[in-house]
């Protein structure tokens, strides 16, 4: 019951803030400032000793060392966490508000409504930067595109340059080794005739 009073004193107080609080399956989430984060509540448990069963060589038989069993307990001690699904991993923020002997859970909840504040703006100020990253990425993909279109064209108009205009390639002692085949449509010599001719 204790749980179920501080959710709905920490949903009201994010509803008066302005915020959009969702329920999703097992737990809830709020909309800040166009971020969505998870929170929900939990009881820590403990382990404890106690006293190992009984039991024959015929059935189940847990060989160990020590002479007692551990199970785990409800605590009675609660925790708030945020729930954050993003990608990124900031080591600074806290995501956990539990009961502590000094305080309790329900004295800690402005604390825990700052903490999804200051979580909503991180993961709004990274997706931010990861959007800017990827409009730049995107940015020279289109510019190396356009130089590859430009360096494509610029080939384009050379070979058809090359074969409108006459050509002859000669040697040191100015033998013809060489020609286009415009040169044999412009002068009307066959290139074998010409082959290691002097122009």
């Amino acid at each position: 019951r204790r749980a179920l009073r501080i959710m709905d004193a920490l949903i009201k107080g994010l509803l008066e803030r302005g915020f959009e609080v969702y329920q999703e399956k097992d737990s809830f989430e709020v909309t800040i400032d166009g971020e969505r984060l998870g929170f929900g509540i939990s009881e820590d448990v403990v382990s404890k000793k106690t006293q190992p069963k009984d039991t024959d060589l015929d059935g189940y038989y847990q060989f160990g060392h020590s002479r007692f069993d551990y199970v785990r307990v409800p605590s009675g001690k609660l925790c708030l966490t945020i729930h954050d699904r993003s990608y990124f991993y900031s080591d600074n923020f806290r995501k956990n508000w539990r009961d502590t002997k000094r305080k309790q859970l329900e004295d800690n909840l402005d604390a825990f409504v700052i903490g999804l504040i200051k979580r909503a703006a991180k993961k709004k100020e990274y997706r931010l930067q990861k959007e800017e990253e990827e409009r730049k990425r995107q940015e020279m993909a289109r510019l190396r595109e356009e130089e590859r279109q430009r360096q494509a064209e610029l080939n384009r108009k050379i070979q058809e340059e090359r074969t409108r205009v006459s050509n002859l390639i000669t040697d040191a002692e100015n033998r013809i080794v060489d020609t286009n085949p415009a040169f044999s449509t412009i002068t009307g010599f066959e290139q074998a005739s010409v082959l290691g001719k002097n122009p």
